[in-house]
């Protein structure tokens, strides 16, 4: 009798527990219990997603900001360039001239020569006319103003 009496009180006691068991199961999966989690769980991704994006955002606007540095720098170096050859084909210009017009120029007669100050020649080659250049315009040989070129930068005269 003692084995049936044990034998119906674990049958009692397994049988509990199933019953036990199968109500944890369905309050877990009930459906507002599952609609409860899920709506927590995607919040909680809704939230890190936000956080990403706020630090996406913010990166991408420190990147904007640089970027814009960079365009102004670039732009005011093309502007400096630009102005540089301007600057460049103006002295083009004025020394074209000058050549051509030294060129018209008729060479001065011995007669007619004075004599060339080294000074004068200085602050002409000191402009960056040329030896060949500064002779024509002052009537002097090319090879004194050359000489006085030389004297004067041996005195250290050149700038």
């Amino acid at each position: 009798m003692t084995f049936f009496f044990l034998l119906g009180l674990n049958v009692l006691v397994l049988g509990g527990l199933c019953v036990y068991v199968k109500l944890r199961v369905d309050a877990r999966l009930s459906s507002e219990n599952l609609w409860a989690r899920e709506a927590a769980e995607l919040e909680e991704v809704i939230q890190q997603m936000n956080m990403a994006t706020e630090r996406n955002v913010s990166l991408c606007e420190n990147k904007i900001a640089a970027l814009k540095e960079l365009i102004y720098a670039s732009e005011k170096r093309i502007m400096l360039l630009q102005k540089k050859a301007a600057q460049e084909e103006l002295e083009n210009l004025t020394y074209g001239r000058i050549t051509r017009q030294a060129e018209k120029a008729p060479p001065a007669s011995p007669a007619e020569k004075k004599a060339v100050s080294s000074e004068d020649v200085m602050q002409l080659y000191r402009k960056g006319i040329s030896p060949g250049l500064i002779a024509s315009r002052l009537g002097a040989p090319r090879g004194e103003v050359e000489v006085m070129i030389a004297l004067s930068a041996g005195k250290g005269g050149l700038d």
